[in-house]
């Protein structure tokens, strides 16, 4: 029987029995089956207003109480309906009888709630087949849409596809639906993931093209921290938590728990964020006030270095602070009391200047009666920091500090390509001041009367340097790091290459790569790109694919390779191992160096996929003397 018919049916059915109660404004715009993506369709709404609420994430490490009691607040202020950004169980298994617990327990917690209840998927609440039958048997679709007092309301499924995106099917749906009502007059759409901070592969920039010419709101979640961002001249909102995992650094910082009020009045809609201890604006994290967020929240992990003495009986801790905004910074620190140490200094209150460095100083001296062969307890600083403006007071941070007397350096080396062809240039980058680096070019261990380094060294072999921090009459441990000069490796001649890479394809379950030597192949053929999607056809999860065939180097050179992979993949060229991005993970990337001849040289590359994402990506760039070219896709060969 044709299903088009059916949902029509049941449409007129539908719209039949609402004829018998008070006119609403709701319109299904899918099929609804059975079970239904929302809790019931008893709407609270005064006909001379229009207001519902928003949650946020309640998982992801969840905080027990936190989203009962917004719940109970929610039921306080009535909204007509409550909409959702996901994460409501912690998921993540495909334990059936602990999947229904999970989601048993939330839907004790839910049912307090007078106001109707809009469900929408996050990666804890879908991340595996199984967890997806479950949610479509208890919520029917993922993704569907609706209209409420000539307002369009469209939930999004963002984990629909290879990893974080959203599917062609998705799109073509949302497409759909905004082409059948350009009359609204205004869109609203929610999704987990912030999805438009993505790679463009997400699917979302076609239906941001589709909602060109049209006034909406984007609303997204999974962040756990709130930032309000000015997109195409709309609100982009990523919401903060209510009841997830989180710091719960403040308002200021994005990290609080919280449920959003909106009104939608005839010029669009006002948001409010209510915190479970207070309301703030829509805006009040914003792009200016992240940057002093993230700029203190840099300043309270200072670099730290530790000199000492020949006997290792004294020396100091230097702590150095950076302010890049352009307000000073305010520090008051303390250490506390220390039974085998002398601290001349044991607090400060001082001031980080705006736009500048502050180091502070802590010397030490081991007291007599602590034997030398006793192991020092490690120093405890307690410290507070905060803006020297009273329009910035909510800015503040505290904490203590765990500092060891250990005799460290943050010492680094660049470049970070540790081979070369036929010279090196090396830096020796520190970030204290007033401070002598000695070195040696011979793996020796450098003393007093070593070099010292003023500018960048050339090397002309394989080399290794080894640093040492002076300080009058103090040093760190030496730094060393090995440059090693090599030879491109020689190319292969190959008969009429073709374009395109040999795949074997296989089938089964890893948390790492497979034996490939010991699987059955499922199938072979030949691939243009590394679409392992489209290798795998149907199949989403729990395949693997071995490339071969050649990559063709235009010129000599030392060359950067990038992998991107969403399970586990390695390069080999000439069977030298150049990148392992081995195990069960998302999306990561991996870089690694080789140098060759130019023309054609031998590449294997092997991937597996486990759950929740297909991602397998390749890129290189030639490193030369000028400079570096712009990261650009291999031509394959077979």
């Amino acid at each position: 029987m044709n299903f088009r018919f059916l949902f029509c049916c049941f449409i007129l059915s539908f719209q039949f029995a609402w004829a018998q109660q008070p006119a609403t404004p709701f319109q299904a715009i899918d099929s609804l089956p059975q079970a239904t993506p929302w809790t019931h369709l008893d709407f609270d709404n005064d006909p001379a207003t229009f207001q519902f609420a928003i949650v946020s994430d309640r998982t992801g490490g969840h905080r027990d109480g936190v989203f009962e009691d917004a719940v109970h607040k929610l039921n306080m202020l009535r909204p007509e309906f409550v909409m959702s950004v996901g994460d409501f169980i912690e998921g993540y298994t495909k334990d059936q009888a602990i999947l229904k617990a999970q989601w048993d327990e939330f839907y004790t917690i839910l049912n307090p709630l007078r106001a109707p209840f809009f469900f929408l998927p996050g990666n804890h609440d879908i991340s595996n087949d199984v967890m997806r039958a479950q949610w479509n048997e208890k919520h029917g679709v993922a993704y569907y849409a609706f209209t409420y007092r000539d307002v369009l309301f469209i939930c999004l499924d963002s984990n629909d596809g290879d990893g974080v995106t959203i599917s062609d099917e998705q799109v073509a749906y949302v497409q759909g639906v905004l082409t059948e009502h350009t009359d609204v007059r205004w869109t609203m759409l929610f999704m987990h993931h912030p999805i438009w901070d993505y790679q463009d592969l997400s699917g979302f920039q076609p239906i941001e093209e589709a909602l060109q010419g049209r006034d909406y709101t984007v609303i997204a979640g999974h962040r756990h921290r709130y930032l309000y961002e000015a997109r195409k001249n709309k609100d982009y909102i990523t919401l903060a938590s209510t009841g997830g995992g989180s710091p719960l650094r403040g308002p200021q910082f994005g990290e609080y728990d919280h449920v959003v009020w909106v009104t939608m009045a005839p010029e669009g809609p006002t948001l409010a964020n209510i915190q479970l201890e207070g309301i703030f604006e829509p805006d009040f994290v914003n792009p200016l006030t992240k940057t002093y967020a993230d700029n203190i929240l840099k300043a309270a992990h200072p670099a730290i270095e530790v000199l000492t003495d020949d006997t290792e009986e004294s020396g100091t801790i230097r702590l150095l602070y950076q302010n890049q905004s352009d307000l000073p910074i305010k520090l008051a620190a303390q250490l506390f009391h220390h039974h085998q140490l002398e601290l001349p200094e044991n607090s400060w209150d001082t001031e980080i200047p705006a736009g500048q460095p502050l180091t502070v100083s802590i010397p030490f001296k081991r007291l007599k009666q602590s034997a030398s062969t006793v192991t020092l307890d490690p120093l405890q600083l307690q410290w507070r920091l905060h803006y020297a403006s009273d329009s910035l007071s909510g800015f503040q941070l505290s904490g203590t500090e765990t500092l060891t007397t250990e005799a460290t350096a943050p010492i680094t080396f660049s470049p970070g390509i540790d081979k070369f062809l036929e010279q090196q240039t090396i830096e020796i980058d520190y970030p204290f001041d007033d401070t002598t680096i000695r070195y040696t070019l011979d793996g020796s261990e450098p003393t007093a009367s070593s070099p010292s380094y003023s500018s960048p060294i050339t090397v002309n072999e394989t080399t290794t340097i080894r640093a040492v921090v002076y300080e009058d009459d103090l040093q760190s441990e030496s730094y060393e790091h090995t440059f090693e000069k090599v030879k491109p490796l020689q190319n292969e001649r190959v008969r009429r290459p073709e374009q395109g890479l040999s795949y074997d394809y296989f089938e089964g379950e890893w948390k790492q790569l497979p034996d490939f030597a010991t699987l059955t192949r499922q199938k072979q053929g030949t691939a243009t790109d590394l679409d392992v999607e489209k290798i795998a056809g149907n199949r989403e999860d729990h395949f693997a694919i071995r490339f071969q065939g050649y990559l063709k180097a235009p010129q000599e050179g030392m060359y950067t390779f990038r992998l991107q992979s969403d399970d586990g993949a390695r390069i080999f060229i000439h069977d030298k191992l150049v990148i392992d991005n081995d195990g069960s993970h998302s999306s990561s990337r991996q870089q690694g160096f080789i140098a060759l001849k130019k023309g054609y040289h031998p590449i294997e590359i092997l991937y597996f996929e486990d759950f929740l994402g297909e991602t397998l990506e390749i890129d290189w760039q030639l490193n030369t003397v000028q400079g570096a070219s712009e990261f650009d896709t291999p031509d394959w060969y077979h």
